[in-house]
């Protein structure tokens, strides 16, 4: 006897509670994102899917040219312009794609609520239709076989999922430059023959029309297309010969039988020039930035391995990848380039804070690294919001907190505060524990970035006794285009590795700042390497430490600056008076950036020692 018949008439059985599902959609304010949650975005897991799925579509494959491609293509053969303009719009409705899918999740928590409200409305008018939907909406439908992982996938889960952060950073990144590449094609198609293009772009890249009555507009708004798409993809740029000259860097994988162009060249008065003359080079641009997006998406997404076959939707890897080990040592660190967008003029020198957060590890839990009592939760996060507000008094631009210090439940409130107050935030967390590991991680919280970021330790303390089940990315994070220049964010143990010290080789980039979270007691030894590396980095080092001593005490010996002057160092900074619970003090400290890029000059700067070779930077 089969049972198929039987499996057939549930599947009818459970389409037909679908039709329940479209009349308490019909009762939703915004219909459309509603459905688009229930279906697509129903946790963060398939949101990540659905806008890779989207880049995918922008970028094509072998067998088909998608939009973005073949507009590239026709502006390099120079004609057609109707043809490629029709092509760069259907990349432009990916776009909006894109942004409809991400601005969903974004709202999840609002527009569910407004599912809510629309489930009591069925409630009250069809109470079997409403039992129908609310089945639908907390049933997740595998298969008899299927596992926990499936079922994890498919639920709907409001929640964020903070170790997939890599694979949004990476969405992101791509999707910028994708963005700015689509906008780029409209407006370059617009100077071919036979119209305008069907969309214009402003110089911002948001949504407002662009007057395009004079050529000059047309002209700024091209060329500023140009420079913004060449900054994204960290391509050297210059005005040089009446041309706006972009040159191809060698770091990414073309086809195999790709054309490798050096430059792009486009005149700066390209309005006055015949466009055949100089399209071509736009498309060539857009090429080469599709070919960075998808060496930036191979290396953040890759076939998953580590759980058994997902549904086809998911041949993405999006838990993140374990790097490989030597013992309990991370061995195969990697910088993760972040260049921030921040509108924010960087200055050549600046204020930083150290806040003397000195929490005594007697009100952690010995095996989470999670605060015991939720009173003690309330004011360290009084604290934390004092620190930061006597910092901005101090005219800072930066204010760091040591390790094991920051209460999780600040995490979505640290952007906030950095956006409130124009500043960085470096703030060492409570332990998490991810998939049963004991994760040390460090918000760094940049005002006019859209999201926070994570720094993880790669390396456990002696005194954590977690070892084998310690999480480790496998990642050192560099984060440029910041308004205090270019920092990097060291946690604790970390500080000892020599892995971590040979990650800043002399032929990659270097941080102008080096920022130590920390609870070590003994100190004196943080307190020399950030003297050293302050001159074998020729950068500023800042260390955030809590000494812990006898139970239930705690204070910040530690805590210093060091930069590469010739006068002694480190520097405890000036120090300023507090009332907080933990925190009594802060310390700040000028940081001269305009000294530290000495090191591109070779020359030092006054009271400075001369740079060593191997922080020379070209």
């Amino acid at each position: 006897m089969t049972t198929e018949p039987l499996e057939q008439a549930e599947d009818i059985a459970w389409a037909e509670r679908f039709r329940d599902v479209n009349s308490m959609l019909n009762l939703c304010r915004g219909s459309e994102d509603a459905a688009l949650l229930l279906s697509t975005c129903r946790n963060e897991y398939l949101t990540i899917n659905a806008l890779f799925v989207e880049l995918q579509t922008l970028l094509g494959d072998a067998r088909q040219h998608f939009g973005l491609r073949s507009g590239a293509e026709l502006l390099i053969q120079g004609g057609q312009s109707s043809l490629a303009a029709e092509r760069l719009e259907r990349a432009w409705q990916t776009v909006r794609h894109y942004e409809h899918k991400l601005d969903v999740w974004a709202r999840r928590h609002e527009i569910w609520g407004d599912v809510e409200q629309a489930m009591a409305q069925l409630r009250e008018q069809d109470h079997l239709s409403f039992s129908r939907v609310r089945r639908v909406l907390t049933t997740t439908r595998v298969l008899a076989d299927g596992d926990g992982w499936s079922q994890d996938l498919l639920r709907i889960e409001l929640q964020d999922r903070p170790h997939l952060q890599l694979q949004w950073e990476a969405l992101a990144s791509a999707f910028q430059k994708l963005r700015a590449a689509t906008a780029l094609g409209h407006a370059a198609s617009g100077f071919l023959p036979s119209g305008e293009p069907t969309l214009q772009r402003s110089l911002e890249l948001d949504d407002s029309a662009l007057d395009v009555a004079t050529n000059s507009k047309r002209v700024a708004e091209l060329l500023a297309l140009v420079a913004a798409v060449a900054d994204m993809c960290a391509w050297q740029r210059e005005d040089a010969n009446g041309q706006r000259i972009v040159t191809f860097s060698s770091h990414y994988d073309r086809p195999r039988n790709a054309i490798r162009p050096k430059t792009a060249e486009v005149p700066l008065e390209c309005g006055s020039y015949q466009p055949q003359a100089w399209v071509a080079q736009i498309g060539m641009l857009i090429r080469e930035t599709m070919f960075v997006v998808h060496e930036e998406l191979c290396r953040a997404f890759r076939p998953n391995t580590a759980k058994p076959d997902l549904p086809p939707p998911f041949r993405i890897s999006l838990p993140q990848p374990v790097p490989s080990l030597r013992g309990s040592i991370c061995d195969d660190l990697r910088i993760e380039r972040i260049k921030c967008t921040t509108t924010a003029v960087a200055t050549d020198d600046f204020m930083m804070v150290i806040a003397h957060l000195a929490v005594p590890v007697a009100n952690l839990n010995g095996r989470t690294y999670r605060y015991k009592e939720s009173s003690v939760i309330e004011q360290v996060k009084t604290d934390v919001r004092l620190a930061i507000r006597e910092a901005k008094r101090a005219g800072s631009r930066t204010v760091i907190f040591p390790e094991y210090s920051v209460p999780l439940a600040m995490k979505n409130e640290l952007l906030q505060l950095a956006n409130d107050n124009d500043m960085v935030i470096v703030a060492g967390l409570e332990g998490d524990w991810r998939d049963s590991q004991l994760v040390d991680g460090v918000a760094v919280a940049i005002a006019g970035e859209s999201r926070l970021h994570i720094q993880n330790k790669q390396t456990p303390s002696l005194e954590e006794e977690a070892r084998a089940s310690f999480y480790r990315d496998g990642s050192i994070k560099l984060f440029t285009n910041t308004a205090i220049g270019d920092f990097a964010v060291v946690v604790c143990s970390d500080f000892l590795e020599r892995s971590v010290q040979q990650v800043w080789t002399p032929q990659g980039p270097s941080p102008e700042i080096v920022f130590v979270v920390a609870r070590n007691k003994y100190y004196e030894l943080y307190q020399s390497f950030a003297t050293a590396d302050a001159v074998r980095l020729y950068a500023a080092v800042a260390v955030a430490n809590v000494r812990d001593g006898e139970p239930g005490e705690a204070d910040s010996a530690g805590s210093c600056f060091a930069l590469p002057m010739r006068e002694a160092q480190p520097a405890k900074g000036t120090l300023h008076e507090c009332s907080g619970t933990f925190l009594k003090t802060i310390a700040t400290v000028n940081v001269p950036l305009h000294a530290i890029r000495a090191r591109s000059r070779g020359k030092p700067s006054q009271g400075f020692l001369g740079v060593p070779q191997s922080a020379q930077r070209a």
